[in-house]
């Protein structure tokens, strides 16, 4: 097995792991939005947060940093266009994701999820679900970003199986 190919196989073991934590924490997370019960929101969302924890926030960066070292190790076009390329489906899904990793802080997701656990904890005092957790619940910010998170992977997905353009 050559390098590129194991950096491959990594990356793509890699991206399976990740969406499986972005599945897995946007369906428990949706899930939790729409449960009447303080106790099952509070499972729910440990879930949510246990699949960013260990799945999401790391993992996407290992699937960046190998995506490039195999682009880079085999030779392929990253930057398409503009290195004078006929190919650009690297460079779109590059372009992609990097444009959700932007938008994490230009959203300000983090201190959403902050409140959110403040929510939930004030919540598990009063044992009862609080109009601020359900806001929380109900963000639309939050909750168009991980629709849009999980388009744009689907694409990304089709962009590197079928290599269109």
């Amino acid at each position: 097995m050559t390098l590129g190919l194991l950096l491959k196989l990594l990356h793509i073991l890699a991206a399976f792991w990740m969406i499986s934590g972005v599945v897995g924490r946007d369906f428990t997370f949706w899930r939790a939005a729409r449960t009447t019960d303080v106790h099952a929101v509070h499972a729910l969302l440990h879930t949510s947060d246990f699949f960013e924890r260990w799945a999401v926030i790391p993992v996407s960066m290992a699937v960046l940093v190998l995506g490039v070292a195999t682009a880079w190790i085999q030779r392929w076009p990253m930057f398409g266009v503009l290195q004078g390329a006929n190919t650009n489906w690297l460079f779109v899904s590059l372009v992609m994701f990097l444009g959700v990793t932007a938008a994490i802080p230009l959203l300000r997701l983090i201190p959403r999820r902050q409140r959110r656990a403040q929510a939930l904890e004030a919540a598990m005092t009063q044992g009862k679900i609080t109009a601020e957790l359900t806001a929380a619940l109900n963000d639309r910010v939050v909750t168009v970003f991980r629709a849009v998170e999980l388009v744009v992977l689907v694409v990304i997905i089709g962009l590197m199986a079928a290599k269109p353009f």
